[in-house]
């Protein structure tokens, strides 16, 4: 577990990574007087059950000086598929997101060399997926592909570009 700290007041946003102590206790010590996001990663937290990660939490309005703070991580699901060119063909280097009425759910999956995707979404949540080029193009602007109203937890879902 790790938590970020961004100071929403700040030009241009400030970061501060530590890490739990095992019984999962932190301090955050040396940041100027203010208020500030929290954001919990599970990132050094296996999951017994890996259809049921861990998922982040953001603790909004967090005042320096303020009395100890409790953060619980939720359980998600995951919605796993492979994505396929018009012939069939697997998409290595592209990612999927997730977005439903509230907006896109912020995580995105990469597909792997047969072109699977392994994706952390809310538990009881529905979602659109989006087949995307990778982050770091042009193309991660664009949707190749998209999937509607796929439930947590689906686990054979096909996304086909067609191009």
């Amino acid at each position: 577990q790790s938590e970020r700290l961004t100071d929403p007041a700040a030009s241009a946003p400030g970061h501060v990574h530590v890490v739990t102590a095992a019984d999962g206790r932190f301090e955050i010590s040396g940041l100027p007087a203010g208020e500030y996001a929290l954001r919990a990663y599970p990132l050094e937290t296996p999951a017994a059950d890996p259809d049921q990660p861990w998922l982040p939490a953001t603790v909004e309005h967090v005042s320096t000086g303020a009395q100890p703070l409790r953060i619980e991580l939720a359980r998600g699901a995951v919605i796993r598929g492979r994505c396929l060119d018009a012939s069939g063909a697997p998409l290595d280097g592209y990612v999927v997101g997730a977005r439903n009425a509230q907006g896109p759910s912020g995580e995105y999956a990469p597909t792997d060399l047969v072109g699977a995707f392994r994706l952390t979404v809310p538990k009881g949540t529905r979602w659109t997926l989006e087949l995307r080029g990778a982050p770091q193009g042009a193309d991660f602007a664009r949707v190749f592909a998209e999937r509607a109203d796929v439930a947590a937890g689906t686990q054979d879902v096909e996304l086909r570009a067609a191009r």
